[in-house]
């Protein structure tokens, strides 16, 4: 596209976490949901993507942006660097991406077919710095509704909308210029918290639930769930800077006892429908995973990367 050309209506950032085919199934949705707009959808793939790549044979009206190699650095198999993988993608989609209003999405998030309508709306009637939405569950299984509750527990359809000190990265719209002019805080990567911040600075952040979409994440096994709960436990507990020795222990005996009630809140924000239900006792395990995992984390001597990540805004 020619920069000198009018802005589109709306850019769509789509981050690559779950794959090719949840990449396909988010493009359809959004092929749907955009119809009759002006839109630039854009989905950063780096080198070693080949398999998303080839769907530019599908999508002619999607870029695919070859952003090349990631870094050696982040380009591991631990928690941290699979999330810093998530966030250069990010950053590197909103260097390009054209629009008056920016979208950022990820692959397993399927929009509704309201979805741009309800942005527009909201945005007619505000000057917040950021306005997010709200996630629903596109999963039969306990395991991924409860994986959706312990993610999306303060994002979920019943959110009350309004003024939030909150926003998920997975379903969140700015103005251009908004996002434009807090760069400094993303163009190495877009760091959820640190950007969010700045963004509240230019108006405040907003939730509408008008805005939906659906998450659709691939089948995992219990093993996988339990894994992926350890994990970013760990990450979280790591990147988290609460003193010395013997306040990390303490705060470590916290994690794990208080997991449990964390993952009862997210089941009472989530109401009790029978999914919900279904789900209970994996989110309660799934919580303990994860307090086990912040206590590992916190005990770690070496923090310091991970630490970076949660404290640099």
């Amino acid at each position: 596209m020619d920069p000198a050309d009018p802005q589109p209506d709306f850019g769509v950032v789509v981050t690559i976490v779950s794959g090719a085919d949840s990449v396909r199934e988010c493009l359809q949705a959004l092929r749907h949901a955009c119809a009759g707009r002006d839109v630039d959808i854009v989905v950063p793939v780096e080198r070693e993507r080949p398999d998303v790549a080839v769907l530019a044979a599908e999508f002619d009206e999607v870029r695919f942006l070859d952003i090349g190699p990631i870094d050696a650095e982040v380009s591991g198999d631990d928690p941290c660097a699979e999330h810093a993988r998530y966030d250069i993608r990010r950053a590197a989609g909103l260097r390009r991406v054209r629009g008056r209003l920016i979208v950022m999405l990820e692959d397993h998030g399927i929009p509704s077919t309201d979805f741009f309508a309800a942005a527009e709306n909201a945005w007619r009637r505000s000057d917040a710095g950021a306005i997010g939405g709200v996630v629903a569950c596109d999963a039969g299984d306990g395991i991924r509704a409860a994986a959706w509750i312990l993610d999306f527990s303060r994002h979920l359809p019943n959110a009350r909308p309004g003024s939030s000190d909150v926003l998920t990265d997975v379903n969140v719209t700015f103005r251009k210029e908004n996002i434009d002019a807090v760069a400094p805080t993303w163009r190495a990567g877009y760091h959820e918290p640190r950007v969010h911040a700045a963004l509240a600075g230019r108006g405040g952040l907003l939730r509408d639930p008008a805005m939906r979409i659906a998450q659709r994440r691939p089948p995992m096994s219990a093993g996988a769930y339990l894994g992926e709960r350890w994990r970013w436990g760990r990450h979280f507990g790591r990147g988290r800077d609460v003193g010395g020795t013997s306040v990390r222990i303490a705060a470590a005996v916290i994690a794990m006892v208080g997991s449990p009630a964390f993952g009862i809140r997210a089941l009472v924000r989530a109401g009790f429908a029978s999914r919900t239900l279904r789900a209970a006792p994996w989110v309660i395990v799934g919580a303990v995973a994860w307090g086990i995992g912040e206590a590992a984390g916190l005990l770690d001597a070496r923090p310091e990367r991970a630490r970076q990540s949660f404290t640099d805004a």
